[in-house]
């Protein structure tokens, strides 16, 4: 081809100067955009810590003068909070850990692969429920069924300083609080654990099975060693989560300030957490800067705790991907079964057999013992049938296969037992949440479309439609502050983020974002009121937008994570190609890199709204409660379900002054009826469920339908 072949269309061609000219300004911006978004996650904690610093100053400094009080000091006050919430998780940690280890054994290696997959789901689910509906379950339903046993503790060995005291009725102590605590973190350590074994390299698993080891020995050998960092890792994030909890310890929690080991009495113990959240509605002034120090001390104490779980994980990660194949040092002796890997979990009879056999041994002992309970009966009936089996396994067939049987027994066991308090919610919440739903007046449905204006005392009237206005309009407005910091980070950690500077910036905001998804919720109610109180002379002040400021704390880091491994997910060759043809990056991260990821990043924000949707501290904090719809988020307080859920649970639990309350509006006369709050609680909790789901159930389906398919 000669050269007046070309000459015609080059000159048809935009200028050279032009085309660079635009590529560079788009390129420009949208480098400016990532890199700007990412700086930002810097400036949020950074802004989060010089906030709560500056309004934590008065209290620190007439710290002598707090209420009046010419000798308290700042230790004197915050100490016994740090001793209680610490305390708190700790318990909660005990419980959990070895139940949510058992769970996700079970999930990963025993149970049928379709169960499986279905109780994973429903794991993820229960991790999305929000901590206002564990209190109100924790409050109304758990803590009337857990005397029985803390008297029996407390009768047998109260000789441990944990289990002295004198336990009193109603038993809302910080035992309480803590199994509470311990069901919420739950599926959070459950997940993630099950995820870091799940990917346990398949060669060294089978090659363990195929040396003669017996089920559990490939998973002491070879499983748990590859998985100890995530363990550890989803350990103090459930420490983090159980650190920084407020509204469980809030609603079971009767407070106190003591350094007392005794957790069954009552009047103890109380959390920061919980402290901030039942007093910053009175609070004003130095009363206000001191709970905001107490946030301050929350915020650095979950910081270091989250930052420590990053590093375990960083540290560990290469030693794991480089471990030698740990293999069985003894050879199996017992009865010769074939374990390929898809074959290694437990058929479906095995578990029926096993259920049935621990529930006639259950009723034998419910039989013969009279005095025990349901619930003790079936424990000591397991306990029994555990020891049974392993007995009998013991004598026929060998201590390895004993061993065997008795671990495979205790997992099952662990995740019966944890089925028993998460299947337990759900049902409270659907089965009394609906009732009240259907059966609301003055007709059916009406709790959805009626608000409480002029609803006094316990009238059995009145509904959550402000509520359900309030919910949305503030997420909305956290989804916009959020989403766009969110996208852009992302893009800048996976097409930005790997090279000179940028590379240590991405390595510093990729560690940071991790960390923002430990912040206490109370923490980002405080910065959202930190931030309003600094620039407002009216300190009592609550608005909608100062909600929707807090929630974006806890949202951006959601959408960072899951924005950041959909993009990654794209095939390079898809970049490549566009390169190839002259797109300028920009252009190609906005035509071939989102739009691929597309579904996948709609999923991810979905979870992410999901995730804050249900947050109730913040909203405490920052927007307040009212009976009427307010739909403006720059003037007054808005209502919320999460709140709305709270106020009616302290309602229903507050003592009546008279046996009739009258309506000042239209002079009728109702029974102090304080059940019917408690109904509308769980009426609302049912609705807050139920967007939660929905929401999740979305995000499933848009990643299943919508995700691009890999080829076979």
């Amino acid at each position: 081809m000669s050269t007046a072949d070309i000459e015609p269309d080059a000159a048809s061609a935009p200028p050279a100067s032009m085309k660079s000219g635009g590529r560079r300004f788009g390129d420009s911006l949208f480098n400016a955009l990532s890199v700007g978004s990412g700086l930002l996650i810097f400036v949020t904690l950074a802004a989060v810590a010089i906030f709560l610093t500056l309004e934590s100053l008065p209290a620190i400094i007439a710290s002598r003068e707090f209420s009046g009080t010419a000798d308290f000091s700042l230790i004197e006050y915050a100490l016994p909070l740090v001793f209680g919430t610490v305390l708190a998780a700790a318990i909660a940690l005990v419980i959990a850990i070895p139940i949510s280890l058992g769970i996700a054994l079970f999930i990963s290696h025993f149970a049928p692969r379709r169960l499986a997959s279905a109780l994973g789901y429903m794991i993820d689910l229960l991790a999305a429920v929000p901590s206002v509906v564990y209190g109100l379950w924790g409050g109304v339903w758990l803590v009337p069924k857990l005397e029985p046993l803390y008297v029996f503790l407390n009768t047998y060995f109260g000789w441990i300083p944990l289990f002295g005291g004198d336990p009193t009725a109603p038993m809302r102590n910080l035992a309480s609080a803590s199994v509470v605590l311990a069901v919420m973190v739950l599926p959070i350590i459950t997940a993630v654990s099950r995820e870091v074994f799940l990917q346990t390299p398949r060669l060294q698993e089978e090659a363990a099975l195929a040396l003669g080891a017996t089920r559990w020995e490939t998973i002491r050998t070879v499983v748990a060693p590859f998985g100890r960092a995530g363990v550890v890792a989803a350990s103090m994030l459930g420490l983090g989560r159980a650190l920084g909890e407020t509204m469980a310890v809030l609603m079971i929690l009767a407070p106190g300030a003591t350094f007392s080991l005794h957790i069954l009495e009552v009047g103890r113990h109380n959390s920061i957490a919980a402290n901030i959240a039942s007093k910053q509605a009175e609070a004003s002034g130095v009363d206000m800067s001191l709970l905001i120090f107490t946030g301050l001390v929350l915020f650095v104490l979950t910081f270091v705790i989250n930052a420590i779980a990053r590093w375990i994980v960083a540290r560990a990660a290469p030693r794991a991907e480089r471990s030698p194949m740990s293999t069985p040092t003894t050879v199996r002796t017992g009865p010769s079964v074939h374990h390929p890997r898809d074959e290694r979990r437990l058929p479906w009879y095995h578990l029926v057999f096993t259920g049935l056999a621990g529930l006639l041994v259950a009723i034998a002992v419910l039989a013969i013992v009279g005095a025990l309970s349901v619930t003790s009966a079936i424990l000591l009936g397991f306990v029994l049938h555990l020891l049974f089996g392993w007995g009998y396994s013991l004598l026929r067939e060998g201590p390895r296969w004993a061993t065997e049987r008795l671990m495979t027994l205790l997992v099952i066991g662990a995740f019966a037992i944890s089925m028993f308090p998460l299947l337990s919610l759900l049902w409270s919440v659907v089965s009394r949440g609906l009732t009240r739903v259907i059966a609301a007046k003055p007709t059916s449905f009406a709790f959805w479309t009626e608000d409480m204006s002029g609803i006094i005392g316990g009238a059995d009237a009145g509904g959550v439609f402000h509520a359900i206005v309030g919910t949305p309009l503030i997420t909305l407005w956290a989804s916009i502050i959020s989403i766009p910091v969110g996208l852009f980070t992302a893009i800048f950690l996976v097409e930005y983020a790997n090279v000179g500077w940028k590379r240590t910036l991405g390595r510093g905001v990729t560690f940071l974002v991790d960390v923002m998804t430990g912040i206490p919720s109370i923490v980002a109610g405080l910065f959202g009121l930190a931030v309003f109180i600094a620039f407002m002379p009216d300190q009592s002040v609550r608005m909608g937008i100062m909600g929707a400021v807090a929630l974006s704390l806890l949202m951006i880091p959601t959408v960072v994570r899951n924005s950041e491994e959909m993009l990654r997910l794209v095939p390079m060759d898809l970049r490549e190609a566009a390169y190839a043809l002259g797109v300028p990056k920009w252009l190609t991260i906005v035509k071939v890199v989102l739009r691929t990821a597309i579904a996948g990043l709609t999923t991810g924000i979905t979870l992410a709204i999901a995730r804050v949707i249900g947050e109730t501290a913040p909203l405490l904090l920052t927007v307040g409660m009212v009976t009427s719809v307010n739909w403006n988020m720059f003037d007054g307080r808005m209502a919320t379900l999460p709140t709305f859920i709270n106020q009616q649970y302290r309602n229903g639990n507050a003592n009546c002054m008279s046996d009739t309350v009258t309506n000042p509006i239209n002079q009728e006369v109702y029974a102090c009826a304080v059940s019917t709050n408690i109904d509308r609680a769980w009426a609302a909790a049912f609705t807050l469920i139920v967007i939660v789901m929905v929401l999740n159930i979305i995000a499933r389906l848009i990643s299943h339908y919508f995700s691009p398919k890999l080829s076979r």
